[in-house]
């Protein structure tokens, strides 16, 4: 991550006062300003991997500068420091179209980890699945996010099955086409008919709506002897 600039606007400077020397320290360079003309000037200049903006710096036109930015740059990430303390999290910043939210008082080494999570796996270009208003699917990162920070990991072959679910909402899935992907290169090196792996099939759908059990808004269905398809409630 070094060699990286960050651009902070933050109008009343505690923010950046009390993370930049910290994320100087890291490698990054980093570039703060104040007030609106130097924001739009700077920013033009610096062309910066990582935007970092409070959310009263531009008041009401808040909403149209991020749209500005992601026109000019669709995969730059974009971090908002908000006031309230139940809006500093991944789920919400999806719905306010940035890669992630934290407050003013975040502490640097906290920031730093949200940092590197956002220039990888949280960028704009990122595939991201909201499940409701409170949960959301990262498929890159193998995990559900919720609203209060909680989060389910799955394994690689939990995430291909919910990721082709995903893909197909509301569509029935066939099961000879799940063993297909999921499988497939296995089949082709041991020559093994695909019903060898329905019980696999069977196993990983059952683990899978264990851990989803917390999201109350979408379940998996289960259409016997012909496939799965997942479903909004």
């Amino acid at each position: 991550m070094k060699n990286k600039t960050i651009f902070i606007a933050d109008h009343l400077g505690q923010f950046s006062k009390s993370v930049s020397n910290y994320l100087y320290i890291c490698g990054f360079e980093v570039i703060i300003v104040d007030n609106k003309a130097d924001a739009f000037h700077k920013f033009r200049n610096v062309q910066p991997d990582l935007v970092i903006i409070h959310e009263f710096f531009f008041e009401s036109n808040l909403s149209r500068v991020i749209k500005i930015i992601h026109i000019k740059n669709k995969n730059l990430p974009i971090i908002l420091i908000v006031s309230n303390k139940l809006n500093a999290n991944i789920v919400n910043a999806f719905y306010s179209y940035v890669s992630d939210c934290v407050t003013v008082d975040i502490n640097p080494i906290v920031l730093l980890q949200k940092i590197q999570r956002c220039l990888t796996t949280l960028a704009p270009n990122k595939l991201k699945i909201p499940f409701g208003q409170r949960s959301l699917y990262l498929p890159q990162a193998s995990q559900i996010l919720f609203i209060n920070e909680e989060r389910i990991i799955l394994l690689p072959q939990e995430n291909e099955l919910l990721l082709l679910l995903c893909n197909s909402l509301g569509e029935l899935c066939a099961k000879e086409e799940l063993v297909r992907t999921i499988w497939g290169q296995k089949n082709q090196k041991r020559h093994l008919p695909q019903d060898h792996w329905s019980p696999n099939l069977n196993d990983l759908v059952c683990r899978l709506k264990k851990k989803m059990l917390p999201i109350d808004c979408i379940h998996i269905e289960n259409i016997k002897k012909i496939g799965y398809r997942l479903c909004l409630k």
